[in-house]
């Protein structure tokens, strides 16, 4: 049950990849770059080791280096980012750790990965919110004290 998660994910990431291409920002700094060329290298390596365990931790690397410009823009400019579709992935992520039925390690880490990163970015884009938030009252009560 949990590969319908993964499966989801997969095709919303590459209709993401091919919107991007027609309606991004544009442009490939370093950082991107370093992301993707660790990214394909890691793919062969997936292929080659034929081992489940191993091909699962260097899928998650391999997802990592994707994720990481995602992180960094979503710390930079988390006004870019849909509050909203990012809390329904958290969500997605929740419920796909409820639906695991055996916790091993092969089955639980990509999961727990997931749910990981989307908890990330979720805390990243609503950070700068509850910021104003505080920042707001923090104001209201130096205003109060001083009337």
């Amino acid at each position: 049950d949990t590969m319908w998660l993964l499966s989801s994910y997969a095709f919303c990431q590459l209709a993401i990849a091919f919107l991007s291409i027609k309606n991004g920002e544009g442009g490939w700094n370093i950082f991107d770059r370093t992301c993707m060329l660790g990214a394909v290298i890691s793919i062969p390596l997936w292929w080659w080791t034929k081992d489940p365990l191993t091909a699962i931790a260097i899928n998650i690397a391999i997802d990592s280096l994707g994720a990481l410009p995602t992180i960094k823009k979503s710390y930079y400019y988390p006004e870019t980012e849909d509050l909203f579709s990012w809390i329904m992935f958290l969500i997605a992520s929740i419920l796909n750790l409820g639906a695991l039925e055996n916790w091993s390690v092969a089955l639980s880490a990509y999961p727990i990965y997931l749910f990981s990163f989307n908890i990330i970015v979720v805390i990243l884009v609503l950070s700068p919110k509850l910021n104003l938030k505080k920042a707001k009252r923090i104001n209201k009560n130096i205003f109060l004290k001083k009337f």
